[in-house]
């Protein structure tokens, strides 16, 4: 696990950025985990950041930087 956010409109939604598996996200609270997709899969995942008034969640990897809408 590279980087941990929790989503800023529910507490119990959280989105990892992992070196080997890229971008996951759990509903709850961190029991289940499924993969989100940029297209292309980022496989190392450095840095992960959530701009809440562009509803955006950055990602930074070893593919390059991704944009994706927040949900």
């Amino acid at each position: 696990l590279e980087d941990l956010e929790i989503h800023p409109d529910n507490k119990m939604s959280l989105i990892a950025g992992t070196y080997y598996t890229g971008i996951l996200t759990s509903n709850d609270d961190g029991e289940n985990w499924s993969s989100i997709g940029t297209g292309e899969q980022p496989t190392r995942v450095w840095d992960i950041e959530i701009n809440r008034s562009r509803n955006k969640l950055y990602v930074a990897s070893s593919n390059g930087v991704y944009v994706l809408d927040l949900e």
